[in-house]
């Protein structure tokens, strides 16, 4: 199995940083793992696009998580129902995963959950930056050890601002992998709103 991986990773590197004459020395195996590897991260940002770029901003809040290859992700979305011709004015929440081509959904009035886990995202704790060699450096004992394999959990909302009294609001997205604050609430949240998943209801 470990053999088999790094016959993908060496495939993507060489993909990356060769020139084309190098590329075709790949074997058929490995151009093989490597087109499918590269298919699955389409799909998945494909569907990540679509509800961050939704018709009429319907989903206000988007998270996805994928792991290192891409054989599993899943993609939740946040918004307030005021889709025609009976708006609830509810939150909702639509979940799509590589397992299933099926969407399902829920709403804030059949799962209490929902609004609780959409709260705790507003005392998220924040990225702070912090560029090498610039500012006030930490000491090497408490600078955390890389985590450079696991998931990628990924947050982006149009609900954030520099001022909660200003009109407008701006995009923000952060990232980050096991163990972040990100991963964390995902985990919760997750959990929290499985028992409410319905298939999704035709229009």
């Amino acid at each position: 199995m470990i053999r088999a991986i790094s016959a993908i990773l060496i495939a993507a590197l060489a993909t990356w940083c060769e020139p084309a004459s190098a590329q075709a020395q790949l074997t058929p195996e490995q151009r093989a793992a490597y087109d499918a590897l590269q298919e699955r991260f389409r799909i998945f940002r494909e569907v990540r696009n679509e509800a961050i770029h939704s018709p009429y901003g319907k989903w206000s809040v988007v998270f996805s998580r994928s792991d290192t290859w891409g054989n599993a992700w899943i993609v939740v979305s946040f918004g307030v129902d005021i889709s025609p011709p009976n708006p609830t004015y509810l939150w909702q929440a639509q979940i799509r995963t590589s397992s299933s081509s099926d969407m399902r959904e829920l709403s804030a009035g059949d799962c209490p959950a929902l609004l609780d886990q959409l709260a705790a995202l507003e005392s998220l704790p924040l990225p702070t930056i912090d560029l090498p060699r610039v500012g006030n450096e930490l000491p090497p004992t408490v600078v955390p050890s890389p985590q450079f394999d696991g998931d990628d959990n990924r947050l982006w909302t149009r609900s954030a601002g520099w001022n909660r009294r200003l009109l407008f609001t701006n995009d923000i997205e952060i990232s980050g992998n096991i163990g972040s604050p990100v991963a964390l609430w995902a985990d919760e949240m997750l959990a929290a709103l499985e028992p409410c998943w319905r298939p999704t209801r035709a229009n």
